[in-house]
C-alpha cells in the first residue's frame, strides 16, 4: 500500500531565530512538510544544514501577491496550508489560485500567527471553503505592556525631557505643567477584547479609572465583571478619558473612526494610543491636531500605520509629540512563540479534520475535514 502524501505548508514568514527552529520542528513533528520562504531568513545556511533534505525552499517577496501565488502553486503541485506572521496581503488571486482544480493539492487553511486578519480576503476564503485561523490572546500581554510603556512615556513627558537633556538643557523648571500621576487619570478603551482587558488589569493596579466602549455584545453587566465602566457612545468616552487607547478590529465601520471631529472632542491634554490597526486613525487629521499648539492633544503614541514595512510613510513623521514605533507592540519572545506554535497547531488540527478550531470565517468550516484534490 502506498502511504498517503504528507500535507504541505507554505511558510511565507517564519518566526525569527531561535524560535524559527522550534516552529519548523513543530511542523515536521506533526507530519507536515514545509516550503520555507528564505527571503527574510538571515539563518538560511543554518536552516539548510539542520534540515538537510527535510524542507523545500523558495525565495520571494511576501508583499507581492503574484510572487506568493507563484510559490503556492509552483510546478502545479500546490499546498494544503499557508502560514503567515506579518500582515502580508492574502488576496483573492492567491486564494482562488490555491484551490485551482489543476493543482495536486488544494489550499485548505490560511493560518495567521497573530490576531488581525484584515489583510486576508475573508470573503474569498469563505467562498472557496478555505479556513482562516488566527491566534487570539497570543500577544495580549505583550501589547498591553507596550501600551502601558507608551502611556507612561507620554503622560510623564519622557520624550521631551530626554530631548532637552540630550541637548544639554536642564528642562525641569520650564517643561510645562507638572505631570499627573496615573491614579489621577482615566483610561478610555475603544474595543474591549483580550488586549484591552489585560491593559485594564495592569492600569487598575496603578490606580487608574478605566472606561470602555465595545460592540453591542459588551454589556454593562460584562463591563462590571471585568472592572471597566461601560460607556454608551464614542463621544462620551472621548470627553471623559485622559488616555484613549485603541483596540478595535479594522472593518469598514471602524476605518478612520478617530478623525478630526473625534480628535477635537478629546479632553485638553489627553493622549491617544494606537496598537491596533493603523487605519483606525486618520493620520493626516492627527498630524494637524498634534501640530497645533492650541489643539487638545498633548501627544500620541502610534505603533500601527496605514502604510507599513517597505511602504512606510506617514504625515506623523517628524512631529515632536508623536511617539512612533514600527508595529512592535506584540514582539516579545513569549508572544512570538505562542503565535507561531498556535498557527502550527491550527493547521495540523484542520488538516486532520478536527472541528474544535475557532475560525475567523466560520462559514468555511467543513464538517468532514479539509477538502483535497487528491
Amino acid at each position: 500500500m502506498i502511504p498517503p502524501l504528507r500535507p504541505r505548508a507554505l511558510v511565507i514568514d517564519a518566526a525569527p531565530a531561535p524560535l524559527l527552529f522550534e516552529e519548523l520542528d513543530a511542523f515536521l513533528e506533526r507530519g507536515i512538510d514545509v516550503t520555507l520562504n528564505l527571503r527574510n531568513v538571515p539563518e538560511r545556511d543554518a536552516v539548510r544544514q539542520r534540515y538537510a533534505g527535510q524542507l523545500s525552499y523558495d525565495d520571494f517577496d511576501g508583499f507581492a501577491p503574484a510572487s506568493v501565488l507563484a510559490a503556492l502553486t509552483r510546478d502545479g503541485i500546490g499546498h494544503e496550508a499557508l502560514k503567515t506572521r506579518i500582515n502580508v496581503p492574502i488576496d483573492r488571486s492567491i486564494i482562488e489560485g490555491g484551490v485551482a482544480p489543476a493543482l495536486q493539492r488544494r489550499l485548505s487553511v490560511i493560518a495567521q500567527a497573530g490576531v488581525g486578519v484584515d489583510h486576508i480576503d475573508i470573503e474569498s476564503a469563505t467562498r472557496e471553503r478555505v479556513a482562516v485561523t488566527n491566534t487570539p490572546g497570543s500577544n495580549a500581554d505583550a501589547v498591553a505592556e507596550f501600551a502601558l510603556c507608551q502611556m507612561l512615556a507620554l503622560t510623564r513627558r519622557i520624550i521631551a525631557y530626554n530631548a532637552a537633556s540630550q541637548d544639554g538643557i536642564w528642562a525641569k523648571s520650564n517643561a510645562g505643567p507638572v505631570a499627573p500621576e496615573l491614579s489621577e487619570l482615566t483610561l478610555g478603551l475603544i474595543g474591549v477584547g483580550n488586549i484591552a482587558r489585560r491593559f485594564a488589569e495592569k492600569t487598575r493596579l496603578l490606580g487608574m479609572r478605566v472606561i470602555g466602549l465595545g460592540s453591542e455584545r459588551f454589556t454593562p453587566e460584562e463591563a462590571r465583571a471585568v472592572g471597566i465602566e461601560h460607556m454608551q457612545s464614542l463621544d462620551a468616552l472621548l470627553a471623559d478619558a485622559d488616555v484613549v487607547s485603541l483596540h478595535a478590529p479594522l472593518t469598514k465601520a471602524t476605518r478612520h473612526m478617530i478623525g478630526m471631529p473625534q480628535l477635537k472632542r478629546m479632553k485638553r491634554g489627553a493622549v491617544l494610543i494606537n496598537t491596533a490597526r493603523g487605519e483606525l486613525v486618520d493620520e493626516l487629521a492627527l498630524s494637524k491636531v498634534l501640530s497645533d499648539p492650541n489643539g487638545p492633544l498633548a501627544g500620541a503614541a502610534i505603533d500601527t500605520f496605514a502604510k507599513e514595512k517597505a511602504q512606510f510613510a506617514s504625515p506623523l513623521i517628524g512631529i515632536e509629540n508623536a511617539l512612533l514605533s514600527p508595529h512592535i507592540a506584540g514582539t516579545t519572545r513569549s508572544a512570538i512563540r505562542a503565535a507561531a506554535l498556535g498557527a502550527v497547531e491550527n493547521i495540523a488540527a484542520i488538516l486532520n479534520g478536527q472541528t474544535n478550531v475557532t475560525l475567523a470565517n466560520p462559514g468555511a468550516r467543513l464538517p468532514s475535514g479539509a477538502p483535497s484534490n487528491t
